[in-house]
C-alpha cells in the first residue's frame, strides 16, 4: 500500500471549496484562499493551543563565557530545558550513520545509556543517547543528520539537569567550583542564560521550544505535520470563510461543526502528549530529526 500524499495548503483549499459547493474553484478563488482565509484559520488556531504537532527540540552548545545566543526566527516560545555537563570530552577518530569513534582507548561500557553531544567541527550541535558501545565505537539510538567526522569533538554528558525558568531561579555546580547556571530568558528570538559558562566544549543544552508557524515557507515539513494532523479543523475553518464570503444562509452550521472539529482534534492531541510521542528534533541550523 502506498503512503498517502501529503496534504499542502492549495490541496486543503481545493478541498474546501469542493465540500462548500464549488467543484472547479478558480486560480484567483484559490489564491485568495491560501494567502487570506488560510492565514487567518492558522492564527485562529494559534491563538487557542499550544500545537504538539510543531514543537521540536534544537541543540544548543554553549562557547565560553558567551551568554546570549540567536535563536532560529521561527521559534516563537521556549516551553523546556536541560542542562547537561560532561568531562569525558575529546576529538573523534571516525564517524558513521549512527556511531561515532572516540578517542583511541576511551571507550567505556558504562557510557551506555548516556547522551554525547557534537561540540565543535563536523555535525556540532547535535546529540544521541548511546546505546551500543563496542571498544571505542560508540551507537546512538537514531542516526546523525550530518555524520561527524575524525577532528569532530565530543562531549559525553555526566549530568542531565531540567532547567526552570525564565521565571524560576535554578543553581548546578559546574565542572569548574566557579561555574554556575542560574536562570535564562528568552527575548526577541535571543535566549540569554547567566553567569555565562567558563569552559566550552563541557556543556550542551536541549531546548524544547514552539514553532510560529507564520515564519515558516509553505513546503516547510512542519506545517506538513501541522496540515495532516489538523486536517479537518483547517478546511472546517476555510469553508466558514468561504460561506461567509458567499453570504451561505449555513454558515452558522459551518461555525459550530469548525469548533466541534478544534474540539475533538485538540483531545487527540494531548492524547498524544501524554503517551509521551517525541517532538521533531533540529539542531541549529540543521534538519528535522527524530528525538535521541
Amino acid at each position: 500500500m502506498s503512503v498517502p500524499t501529503p496534504p499542502t495548503v492549495l490541496s486543503l483549499c481545493t478541498e474546501a471549496y469542493v465540500r462548500s459547493g464549488v467543484p472547479t474553484p478558480s486560480v484567483a478563488q484559490l489564491l485568495r484562499a491560501e494567502d487570506e482565509w488560510f492565514e487567518e484559520v492558522k492564527r485562529d488556531l494559534a491563538s487557542r493551543k499550544t500545537w504538539h504537532s510543531v514543537e521540536e527540540t534544537l541543540i544548543v552548545i554553549p562557547e565560553a563565557y558567551l551568554q546570549v545566543y540567536a535563536m532560529p526566527t521561527s521559534l516563537i516560545r521556549i516551553q523546556r530545558m536541560r542542562f547537561y555537563r560532561g568531562a569525558k570530552t575529546g576529538t573523534a577518530t571516525a564517524g558513521g550513520a549512527s556511531t561515532i569513534t572516540i578517542a583511541t582507548g576511551t571507550g567505556d561500557v558504562n557510557d551506555r545509556g548516556k547522551k554525547i553531544f557534537l561540540v565543535s567541527g563536523t555535525g556540532i550541535a547535535q546529540a544521541g543517547r548511546i546505546i551500543a558501545v563496542s571498544g571505542a565505537v560508540y551507537t546512538i539510538s537514531c542516526p546523525w543528520d550530518t555524520q561527524p567526522i575524525a577532528g569532530t569533538g565530543y562531549m559525553i554528558a555526566d549530568t542531565e539537569w531540567p532547567i526552570h525558568g525564565p521565571n524560576h531561579d535554578f543553581k548546578l555546580d559546574g565542572i569548574s567550583p566557579g561555574t554556575s547556571l542560574e536562570q535564562w530568558d528568552f527575548v526577541e528570538h535571543n535566549l540569554r542564560f547567566w553567569p555565562a559558562l567558563d569552559t566550552a566544549g563541557q556543556y550542551g543544552l536541549e531546548i524544547d521550544g514552539a514553532v510560529d508557524l507564520s515564519m515558516v515557507d509553505k513546503t516547510d515539513s512542519r506545517l506538513t505535520r501541522l496540515l495532516r494532523e489538523w486536517r479537518e479543523p483547517l478546511v472546517r475553518g476555510l469553508m466558514v470563510r468561504m460561506k461567509e464570503d458567499q453570504d451561505d444562509p449555513d454558515v452558522d452550521r459551518d461555525e459550530r461543526k469548525y469548533e466541534k472539529a478544534i474540539v475533538n482534534t485538540m483531545r487527540q492531541d494531548t492524547r498524544k502528549r501524554l503517551r509521551g510521542e517525541a517532538s521533531a528534533l533540529r539542531s541549529i541550523g540543521g534538519t528535522v530529526r527524530r528525538r535521541r
